[in-house]
């Protein structure tokens, strides 16, 4: 039972992170995922060339990234209240 409970608090918390961060993209007009993918299979590849430089480093770098600190973020709070 504390497994579980540990893992929906982890999933809980990188949910809402990946809700605030999504939030906060669409706000400074940099391009998420949804948009993205729906670029890649209407465009193809030359989406690549349409993008802001921003664009790919929010993509493969900053998200993972953030949505890791905050899986690890889960982790420490499901420790330190579920035990």
């Amino acid at each position: 039972m504390h497994d579980f409970l540990r893992t929906l608090l982890t999933g809980g918390v990188v949910l809402v992170a990946a809700i605030a961060l999504n939030l906060a993209v669409q706000g400074l007009r940099i391009m998420g995922w949804y948009e993205f993918l729906t670029a890649l299979s209407g465009q193809g590849a030359s989406v690549f060339s349409r993008m802001r430089w921003i664009d790919p480093v929010w993509l493969f770098l900053l998200y993972p990234l953030l949505l890791g600190f905050s899986a690890r973020a889960g982790i420490w709070l499901a420790e330190r209240w579920i035990g």
